[in-house]
C-alpha cells in the first residue's frame, strides 16, 4: 500500500445502490483527507441521497444542520471574544485629563 503525499484531498463519493421496492437509493457522502508527515486527520459527511423511480433520477441534498449549528457557534465566539478583548484593551488605557 503506497503512503499518501502531504497535503489536503477532497473528493465526493457514491456508496453502493440499494433497491427497496420500486426504488434505487444511492447514497452520496464527501471525504476531507489532510495528511501530514506524522500522521493525518479524515472527516466523512453524508451531502445528498439519489433516488430513481421509473427511469427518474432525483437527488435530495442533506442538510446537516449539527455542522451549521457548530460553526455558528465558533463564529459567535470568535466574534465575542475579539469584542471583549478590544473592550479591555480599551479600559486597561490610561485616560488623558
Amino acid at each position: 500500500m503506497d503512503r499518501p503525499k502531504n497535503g489536503v484531498k477532497i473528493q465526493n463519493l457514491q456508496g453502493k445502490p440499494i433497491q427497496v421496492g420500486a426504488f434505487k437509493v444511492i447514497p452520496e457522502s464527501q471525504s476531507i483527507s489532510i495528511h501530514f508527515p506524522f500522521g493525518g486527520f479524515v472527516y466523512n459527511r453524508p451531502i445528498a441521497v439519489q433516488v430513481e423511480r421509473d427511469g427518474t433520477l432525483d437527488r435530495i441534498p442533506i442538510v446537516d444542520v449539527t455542522r451549521l449549528a457548530l460553526l455558528g457557534l465558533a463564529g459567535f465566539s470568535f466574534f465575542f471574544t475579539i469584542v471583549l478583548s478590544m473592550r479591555m484593551g480599551r479600559a486597561a488605557r490610561p485616560r488623558r485629563k
